[in-house]
């Protein structure tokens, strides 16, 4: 599903992660901000209209705060700037280099406040993906720092809220119908928070042996391109939690099936040095399913996190202004298929979110509502130093199906099975 937005289109070989050593020249018409006048930049982005001087629906809104919080970051520059569809990175190998495309761009006001439209001058028909998604990252800079947020454009989706506080896009008129809200600390991207975003993280406890690839470059300066962003390296297949089935007793068969269009959220780091350990959570992409993906019925008592394989990458942004100066993100490729279980303790549950099933061969299936957001699901640990996040909501094409084959509870972790129970668990009544 790949929009057409007929307009004409350039590509600008600027790489947009404008990290530390960034200088923009001041105009007149900053310096005049403070009587009411509208802050500028010379020479920044020239080819991309800023959203203040356009009306059309925003796709991102939020606020930028100094390093603390406590002060807004005013005249401080936004802007969003694309990354190539998903497809594309998966055809990329180690050592392929691209531009970043810049989409959006404005100045905060005086509280901090800023939207961002896309230019609708700009043609980002390739941008898309064949399922009609787009990963960007809002970026802000002043003098005293940045920070950089990620997230992916998704199309409106009925059977699926996996999203509904995202940016949505609509996948027949390609109009921006939603718009993410986010809050940015300078310098301080785990401090980000997303407007109506309810997620609730939990801890992925279970145990796992490291795959994919943990080498490490010894000079990552020269890992990094002339100009443009570079696949450095390529992580290989990396474990991942798109699922989990809890059974507290026998007599109680439980199945989760990862198919069709079924699509992850998953976690992306960003480094300003690409070295192990200085990596930290910003943001999250959305990669759907490459293959219906399965796993057994659970015919016994058990308790276990199911996984799925997908590829990441470690990329590096070079920046020359006056640089050079480098940026790194880790970021998922692929879903490549593949399945592993690891056994954990049952989770704990109260007896206000269970419903009975008193029939003997009863049962059902979970397809709609989040799932829990594992702030560690993703496993790179022993790559970058950190784990990242992973989420999976239950939709017609990621679901959990269940049979009592004797009578019994079905148990919801944080709501009725019906509502939004997080986590399904199986028991005696």
């Amino acid at each position: 599903m790949k929009k057409k937005f007929h307009v004409a289109f350039g590509l600008w070989s600027l790489v947009i992660v404008l990290l530390m050593s960034t200088t923009f020249n001041v105009s007149a018409s900053e310096k005049g901000a403070a009587n009411g006048e509208k802050a500028e930049y010379e020479g920044w982005l020239t080819e991309v209209a800023d959203t203040r001087n356009l009306d059309i629906n925003p796709v991102v809104t939020g606020q930028i705060l100094n390093y603390d919080g406590g002060q807004a970051a005013k005249n401080a520059a936004v802007y969003l700037q694309a990354w190539p569809s998903s497809e594309k990175l998966g055809s990329m190998k180690e050592g392929d280099t691209f531009d970043l495309v810049p989409i959006a761009k404005t100045v905060t006001d005086a509280n901090g406040y800023f939207k961002l439209s896309i230019d609708p001058s700009i043609d980002i028909s390739d941008l898309w993906s064949e399922d009609g998604m787009m990963d960007v990252d809002v970026v802000a800079w002043t003098e005293s720092g940045t920070v950089t947020y990620s997230f992916t454009i998704e199309p409106t989706q009925k059977d699926s809220e996996n999203n509904p506080s995202g940016a949505q896009v609509n996948p027949t008129t390609g109009q921006i119908v939603n718009a993410i809200g986010v809050n940015l600390q300078l310098n301080n991207p785990a401090a980000t928070t997303v407007d109506g975003e309810e997620i609730v993280y939990e801890v992925d406890t279970g145990l796992y042996t490291e795959v994919g690839n943990t080498s490490l470059p010894t000079d990552f300066s020269n890992g990094c391109p002339t100009t443009g962003t570079k696949l450095v390296q390529n992580l290989g297949d990396r474990l991942v939690n798109v699922g989990s089935i809890h059974t507290a007793t026998s007599g109680k068969n439980m199945k989760f099936t990862y198919s069709g269009s079924a699509s992850s959220t998953l976690g992306v780091g960003i480094s300003s040095s690409g070295k192990y350990g200085s990596f930290s959570s910003s943001g999250s992409v959305t990669r759907s399913r490459s293959n219906t993906t399965t796993w057994p019925w659970y015919t016994s008592a058990t308790s276990r996190h199911l996984d799925t394989y997908f590829s990441y990458g470690k990329y590096c942004t070079t920046t020359r202004s006056p640089g050079p100066s480098f940026s790194w993100s880790v970021r998922p490729i692929k879903h490549e298929g593949g399945t592993n279980h690891r056994s954990v303790s049952v989770p704990t549950t109260s007896s206000s979110y269970c419903v009975p099933y008193r029939s003997a061969g009863s049962g059902g299936e979970k397809a709609s509502t989040k799932t829990i957001t594992w702030s560690n699901g993703a496993k790179l640990s022993g790559a970058i130093g950190i784990d990242l996040s992973s989420q999976t909501g239950y939709t017609t094409n990621s679901k959990i199906e269940y049979v009592f084959k004797t009578a019994g509870r079905l148990c919801g972790t944080h709501d009725k099975p019906n509502g939004s129970p997080k986590r399904l668990v199986m028991r005696s009544l």
